[in-house]
C-alpha cells in the first residue's frame, strides 16, 4: 500500500477533506423532535433528563435537577414584572440556563466545558453545537413544560455546512 492516505481511499485531498468534515457538528435533516428521537433526549423533565456531551451526544447521561438545584433555577429565573414583554422574558431564560449549566455541569462534569469549536476537542466534559444544541432544547423544554417560559416556543434547529455557506459546519 503505497501512497498517501487520499489515495488509497481514491479520492483527491479536497474530497477527503470534505468527507472528513462532513460529520463534524452535522445534525441533517429533520426538526428537534427528530434529533431528540435520534440522540434519546426525548421526554425531558426536570426529575429526569438525558444530558449530552463527548461530541454527538456520545456521552448521555441521565440527570435530576432534584428539589435543591429546581429552587436554585426558579430563583435565577425570578418573577416577571407586570406588562413584562418578551425581551424581558428572554433576559429571565439567559439566567434560567446559566443556573441549570451551572447545576447540571456540577453533575455531569461539563462544567469545565471550554468553549468555541477546537479550544477544547478531546477534553474530559466538552461539548460541540450538537451537544449544546440538544442540551438547551432539552432545559428550554423543562422551563416551558413548568410553566416559567410563556411568551416563547422552541423553534427549528437550523444546520448549516459547507454546502449551504460554504463555512465550517455548525448546529
Amino acid at each position: 500500500m503505497k501512497g498517501s492516505l487520499w489515495k488509497v481511499l481514491g479520492m483527491g485531498v479536497l474530497p477527503g477533506l470534505i468527507v472528513l468534515l462532513l460529520p463534524s457538528c452535522v445534525t441533517l435533516g429533520g426538526d428537534l423532535d427528530h434529533a431528540s428521537k435520534r440522540y434519546g433526549t426525548e421526554g425531558a423533565s426536570r426529575e429526569r433528563f438525558i444530558h449530552c456531551s463527548g461530541h454527538g451526544c456520545r456521552n448521555r447521561r441521565t440527570v435530576s435537577l432534584g428539589d435543591d438545584g429546581w429552587s436554585r433555577i426558579e430563583a435565577a429565573f425570578g418573577t416577571p414584572e407586570p406588562g413584562e414583554d418578551a425581551a424581558g422574558e428572554r433576559a429571565r431564560i439567559r439566567r434560567a440556563l446559566a443556573e441549570i449549566e451551572k447545576v447540571v455541569g456540577a453533575k455531569t462534569g461539563t462544567s469545565t466545558d471550554v468553549g468555541g469549536s477546537f479550544s477544547g476537542v478531546g477534553k474530559p466534559g466538552q461539548m460541540d453545537c450538537v451537544d449544546e444544541m440538544l442540551n438547551v432544547a432539552t432545559y428550554m423544554t423543562v422551563l416551558i413544560d413548568e410553566g416559567l417560559v410563556k411568551q416563547h416556543r422552541l423553534g427549528r434547529r437550523y444546520t448549516n455546512h459547507i454546502f449551504k455557506t460554504g463555512a465550517w459546519p455548525h448546529t
